[in-house]
């Protein structure tokens, strides 16, 4: 290694080298005879003249094929080495390049995006990775330009706010995840330890908030509108897919697992979906017969294998045991959503408020409408549920169990989009069942009387639900002395 200040006539090699020495680099460049790859001594950050450990730069070449000096890589490796040593890791630096079949950052993108299918077979689970190393993608990995390294996958994820936008944050990293953990491309375990550190990754209240605020606006049908859509639509097996989602608060990929139904109209959904197996309940009841929802099951689920899409369950090891799964969950729910988007059924607008939808439309009653997406309907069912005469009296913890999520998330998320004049009239429903006597308004004009009727509410729901868990109690002594 040469030692001193370099001359002006040296090459190079010897003028990076002998800067790195002079200013007290800890990791620097050497040669050995008869390989064209540039090696790294790191030195002891308290004893600069001890050798902690030598290694590859793992892909920089100081002269090329040919034979030929490589004045570029040596530049590179020399100014990766002064990154390194400013953040203390060569890999934190980006000193880990991928390797060499992936050359280009498409060409990384594709062998990545292949090995990360080939061993995550849940499409749902690779979906992020999907997305972000997909050639269409507009801020894709495809997308990126200069040397395929570790430093330029951090610096990617990074570029997603974690605190504003903690939800693409968080995307990019699983995506980083994934490469490292199934693409066998390029070591990211210093990047994703870098990429964790940065402020706001954690869950806290503050970056719940922020993701709750950015979450997009639903446009949300009223019933009677949706009704109406439904009836509007043609095509018989589209028909009853969308009403069977509006009617039991599916999940899009649910359509493909409701195993049996019985005459009162509960339906038994499968173990192979997001929450696994459940009851649900028709509400309103009407439209269970109205749409034939109970009679033509088994027709349905014919024609969902019929039209090419049917479920696909495989098997796979975990420690000792066999567990199933749908692999195509999220491609089967997709497919069902586009009927939407491509036309095949006709689209329903409901208000959005607040919608930075870039479909959005605002019209002449001054508020954003939007059209309803297929996911949109479960978020219907949930706000019905709330106020609907037939489920008035039902505690929000079945209602939840019915929609296969927790009573959280039932009322912060599916409850969210619950435009105010459809809770002043559930209020008015709910007092109506509860206290015995009509409202003479749907309109609750004080905050002090809004926060009384709320409170009334509260304790009355509070009181239902031991009842009905004293209830359940009684039947089961009742069950055991027979």
């Amino acid at each position: 290694m040469a030692k001193g200040r370099a001359s002006k006539t040296g090459s190079i090699w010897d003028l990076e080298v002998a800067r790195l020495q002079e200013d007290g680099i800890r990791f620097r460049m050497y040669r050995r005879p008869r390989s064209r790859a540039i090696q790294i001594v790191e030195y002891s950050e308290s004893k600069p003249t001890k050798r902690v450990r030598q290694f590859s730069s793992g892909g920089y070449f100081w002269k090329d094929e040919n034979g030929d000096v490589d004045e570029q890589a040596i530049k590179d490796c020399a100014q990766l080495c002064r990154d390194a040593h400013e953040q203390g890791s060569w890999h934190a630096a980006g000193g880990s390049l991928a390797r060499t079949e992936a050359k280009t950052w498409p060409q990384f993108a594709s062998i990545a995006l292949k090995r990360i299918r080939e061993r995550i077979v849940i499409d749902g689970s690779r979906k992020n990775a999907e997305g972000h190393l997909s050639p269409r993608s507009k801020e894709g990995i495809p997308r990126l330009t200069g040397p395929v390294c570790a430093q330029a996958l951090e610096r990617w994820a990074l570029e997603k706010d974690p605190e504003t936008q903690p939800r693409a944050f968080r995307n990019r990293k699983q995506t980083l995840e994934a490469i490292n953990n199934h693409a066998n491309l390029i070591k990211l375990d210093d990047v994703i330890a870098n990429v964790k550190k940065a402020k706001g990754n954690k869950k806290t209240s503050y970056s719940k908030d922020i993701e709750a605020a950015t979450q997009k606006p639903r446009a949300i049908p009223d019933d009677e509108p949706l009704r109406l859509w439904l009836k509007s639509i043609e095509d018989e097996f589209l028909r009853m897919a969308f009403a069977y989602q509006a009617t039991y608060g599916l999940r899009s990929s649910e359509l493909w697992h409701m195993e049996s139904i019985d005459e009162d109209g509960w339906l038994k959904i499968g173990p192979y979906t997001k929450t696994g197996e459940r009851d649900a309940f028709p509400v309103p009841f009407e439209w269970a017969k109205e749409f034939n929802l109970i009679e033509k099951l088994g027709w349905f689920n014919r024609q969902l294998i019929e039209r090419g899409h049917p479920r696909v369950i495989q098997t796979f090891k975990r420690g000792n045991k066999n567990v199933k799964k749908c692999t195509n969950n999220d491609a089967n729910g997709n497919w069902h959503g586009s009927h939407i988007r491509e036309g095949s059924v006709p689209k329903l607008w409901a208000k959005a408020e607040d919608s930075t939808s870039p479909t959005a439309e605002r019209r002449e009653d001054g508020k954003d409408w939007d059209y309803c997406r297929a996911y949109d309907f479960r978020h219907a069912f949930a706000i019905r549920c709330f106020g609907h005469p037939e489920t008035v009296m039902i505690p929000d913890e079945q209602t939840a169990a019915w929609m296969g999520h927790t009573l959280p998330v039932h009322i912060k998320t599916y409850r969210k989009w619950m435009p105010s004049d459809r809770k002043r009239q559930a209020m008015k429903e709910m007092r109506e069942a509860y206290v015995g006597k009509p409202a003479e308004s749907t309109a609750v004009d004080a905050p002090c009387e809004m926060a009384a009727v709320m409170e009334e509410l509260a304790r009355l729901k509070k009181q239902n639900t031991k009842l009905a868990k004293a209830n359940a109690a009684l039947v089961d002594a009742m069950a055991e002395d027979d």
